[in-house]
């Protein structure tokens, strides 16, 4: 399924006109990682926009849509715990993913949101993401692979196997050449007056 990138992702921009039915219901996914916060006025007060790399799937209808965005609104809760999650973060850039879900009020008309965190907001590292990426066959310096920040000593080569007893002995000598098996105790008996030079295979 391809993403369409929008200029934010909003539940309107993301599930269009929404018919909110008796008991609650899901109406988007919405997942990303966060780097700024813009507080905005609209005609409800202040809000607050994200700014950052986000994804969303609508869940309100027969067949999905996916989504891309640099900006994001979510709803109040949600986005409050994102800036509270970024004023705090070293890496400069927090991730989440919600599920935002709606049922309607006891007010006249009204509706109320909910958000379920699908991924706890937490702080952002994507060098360590990167680094997670990256084969371990190629993590490998002077014998050792690194690997989960501990020092792996790789396997030694094999050594090679040494001759059995039993090996076929050639030897050449200027007027024959003779095929004997070794003997058990590794000697090796030659023909009186044949200087010979044995080799083994």
């Amino acid at each position: 399924m391809a993403s369409v990138e929008i200029v934010k992702i909003t539940l309107k921009s993301v599930c269009g006109r929404i018919a909110i039915p008796e008991g609650s219901v899901r109406l988007m996914l919405v997942a990303g990682i966060a780097s700024a916060v813009q507080v905005r006025t609209g005609d409800n007060g202040n809000y607050a926009m994200l700014l950052g790399d986000f994804f969303a799937m609508s869940l309100n209808s027969a067949k999905p849509k996916e989504f891309t965005s640099h900006r994001a609104i979510l709803p109040d809760s949600a986005a409050r715990a994102v800036a509270s999650f970024l004023e705090k973060s070293k890496s400069g850039s927090v991730e989440f993913a919600y599920i935002v879900s709606a049922q309607k009020s006891r007010a006249m008309g009204g509706v109320d949101f909910q958000t379920e965190a699908i991924i706890a907001v937490r702080t952002s590292d994507p060098l360590a993401h990167l680094i997670e990426g990256i084969p371990e066959e190629y993590k490998v310096a002077n014998g050792d692979m690194m690997a989960g920040g501990a020092a792996r000593k790789l396997k030694p080569e094999r050594k090679k196997q040494k001759p059995t007893k039993e090996q076929k002995v050639y030897y050449k000598s200027s007027s024959h050449k003779v095929e004997k098996e070794m003997a058990g105790d590794g000697r090796l008996e030659l023909p009186e007056n044949d200087h010979a030079t044995a080799s083994m295979e």
